[in-house]
Parts: structure tokens; C-alpha cells; sequence
């Protein structure tokens, strides 16, 4: 049986358009096969997600020097339970920081949403 609506809690993925850069200043943009692999994981865990792709642009800060960055955002709704938010940082550390050769993957967990899933009715 699905949660009800009020034990569901959206988390917000940030990921990396481009990897960090090489010693030349060179930036690679990051493949679209390990995207679809980031998506197909986690859309399986918790029934679906959603990739924000449009480029949206962040900045953060480390050891007194600023990082920016191109980056999209991963979108999924899943239960707002401990096992579900051991299972996205777990997998954020052994996957998604060595996948994008990221030093950190940030993640925002928002909850009080009310979510619905409108499907088409069946007249048979």
C-alpha cells in the first residue's frame, strides 16, 4: 500500500552538467549514459523521478575557494521514512560522488507538499 500524501517528502538532487575541472582548466560535460543510469536507479527505488535538465547555475564554497557550477536538478518523491533517506545518502556517497567525481552532492529534502497523481480514467 502507497503512503498517504502526508508521509511523502520530495528530495531535490543537485547533480553536475560538467565534470569538476582538470588541472588545465579543461571541463568535460558529463555523460548522458551515466544520467540515464542516475535516473533508471533511483526512478527504481521510489516508482519514478524527473531531471530538471534547463541549466541552472550554483555556487558554493570550500577551503576559502568559490566553486561554480552548471547543474541540473533530479527531482523524486519517496516516503518520508528513515530507510528512505538512509537509502538516497547511502547512495549519494557510494555512487553519485564517484560517478560525477564530485567532493560533495548536495540534496534538499522538502516535506508539508501535498502531492497527487491524477490518471485517466477507465470507462470499461
Amino acid at each position: 500500500m502507497r503512503p498517504e500524501r502526508s508521509e511523502w517528502v520530495t528530495a531535490l538532487i543537485t547533480l553536475p552538467r560538467f565534470y569538476n575541472p582538470s588541472p588545465t582548466g579543461r571541463r568535460r560535460r558529463i555523460e548522458a549514459e551515466k544520467l540515464d543510469q542516475t535516473i533508471g536507479e533511483v526512478g527504481r527505488q521510489f516508482g519514478g523521478c524527473m531531471l530538471h535538465e534547463d541549466p541552472k547555475v550554483g555556487v558554493w564554497f570550500s577551503r576559502g575557494i568559490v566553486y561554480r557550477d552548471d547543474v541540473m536538478l533530479l527531482e523524486v518523491d519517496m516516503p518520508d521514512s528513515p530507510e528512505s533517506r538512509e537509502w538516497l545518502i547511502q547512495y549519494a556517497r557510494e555512487v553519485l560522488l564517484s560517478r560525477f567525481s564530485q567532493e560533495a552532492i548536495y540534496m534538499k529534502l522538502l516535506r508539508g507538499m501535498e502531492i497527487y497523481t491524477v490518471e485517466a480514467r477507465s470507462d470499461n
